[in-house]
């Protein structure tokens, strides 16, 4: 097996997207039998989300929101045409992380990985906006805090970029700007950041941890169950 390296001077909360597309598309053409699937720019990204759509419909029923984090888009756009079929008023709501370009924002370096596109980058043919509602930012310290908070509170291992949807969410809920029955789709794991995302010393060096998150989500937690216990 030969390991091919993207060259180039990165930081830590720099991405190298676009060298990485750009050394996968060279090989493809070098060896003999390879593809370079192209993420970004592939249709057929947004084509295999039909079963989770299904699932959230047979177990949630009537959906009112979905609120997502977006990078290529794929995941996104599937979703919500798949969501709006069933409901076409269902709320679509895709969260970048601050920094990401994927609604026009100024871009700059951020933490979050496997969510948003970097400056630098183009955002991916794949990605149909029409069919997105409402598209926010949330910062490196609201998604870190919020799954270190969720972590603490409800003993789940989530990933930073899911702290951020979770957080988001919470938000708009309490802008009174979503109701009803809101989905949330919690993919990753963790596991795999617990030598930064909950990791204090990592978080404090670059200036991340922000106990007035923690103090937010509190209320927005309290009030939760106020409701649910209320009903």
């Amino acid at each position: 097996m030969e390991l091919n390296y993207v060259t180039g001077n990165y930081k830590e909360n720099e991405v190298a997207v676009v060298e990485r597309q750009h050394l996968a598309a060279a090989l493809a053409k070098e060896i003999p039998g390879a593809v370079f699937m192209n993420q970004s720019d592939n249709v057929a990204n947004a084509g295999g989300y039909g079963d989770f759509v299904r699932e959230i419909v047979q177990q949630v029923g009537k959906v009112d929101a979905y609120v997502g984090c977006v990078g290529t888009g794929g995941s996104m756009t599937g979703i919500s045409h798949g969501l709006k079929v069933h409901n076409p008023n269902t709320t679509i709501i895709a969260v970048e992380p601050v920094g990401s370009i994927v609604f026009g924002k100024p871009g700059h370096p951020y933490y979050q990985s496997g969510t948003g596109t970097p400056d630098g980058d183009t955002v991916g043919l794949v990605f149909d906006y029409s069919t997105i509602d409402m598209g926010e930012q949330v910062s490196d310290a609201q998604a870190f805090e919020t799954a270190r908070y969720i972590a603490k509170k409800y003993g789940l291992l989530v990933g930073g970029s899911t702290g951020g949807v979770i957080y988001k969410a919470l938000e708009l809920i309490y802008q009174n700007q979503i109701s009803g029955n809101i989905v949330i789709a919690v993919a990753d794991g963790g596991e795999k950041y617990l030598n930064t995302v909950f990791n204090e010393e990592w978080l404090e060096e670059r200036d991340l941890l922000d106990q007035t998150i923690w103090q937010q989500l509190d209320e927005w937690f309290f009030k939760t169950e106020v409701l649910k216990d209320a009903l």
